[in-house]
């Protein structure tokens, strides 16, 4: 009876390191693969934010042409042609991705530049309401709109330029 159970020790003996050695192989090699998956994973998702932050510059610039061709030229005749586009800032903001990588500063940067650029668009349509109106009656009000809305320009003008220099 002592010569087989000798022979099954022995037998574990001899294959307990290689099974040991392959359980730590394996473990190894599953934490290797979960660091070069998080790794990638964090490597897309600055890539992602590296393209949102150009596409939101491509908007700046496109608002900046808007300001210099349309607001800067008509506004003091009260007629401004075209609105300023903030669509792709609004779906950066709500992708955690852009959230995550945005530090404080550029977000309160964008958000002062939707902000004016908002507030922009609404005394534009407000004061084109008027205008189709009674142009005579609401004189006063339209003043008062426009001054408002051309203290507001030179803003755009800083905040533009401060998201153009947002960096990646």
């Amino acid at each position: 009876m002592k010569v087989p159970i000798q022979r099954l020790w022995n037998a574990i003996k001899g294959e307990a390191p290689k099974a040991l050695l392959g359980v730590i192989i394996s473990a190894l090699g599953f934490l290797l693969a979960l660091g070069i998956n998080g790794w990638l994973e964090r490597r897309t998702e600055r890539e992602t934010y590296k393209s949102m932050i150009t596409a939101i510059r491509y908007e700046a610039t496109a608002n900046k042409n808007v300001l210099d061709t349309s607001y800067r030229k008509f506004f003091p005749d009260g007629l401004v042609i075209k609105e300023f586009s903030y669509s792709t800032i609004t779906q950066a903001f709500a992708n955690p991705i852009f959230i995550k990588y945005a530090n404080s500063r550029d977000v309160e940067t964008i958000n002062a530049y939707v902000r004016d650029l908002t507030l922009a668009n609404g005394y534009r349509r407000y004061v084109e309401n008027l205008d189709l109106l009674h142009p005579s009656e609401y004189k006063n009000w339209r003043d008062q709109v426009t001054d408002q809305w051309g203290q507001r320009l030179p803003d755009l003008y800083t905040n533009i330029d401060k998201v153009l220099a947002i960096k990646e």
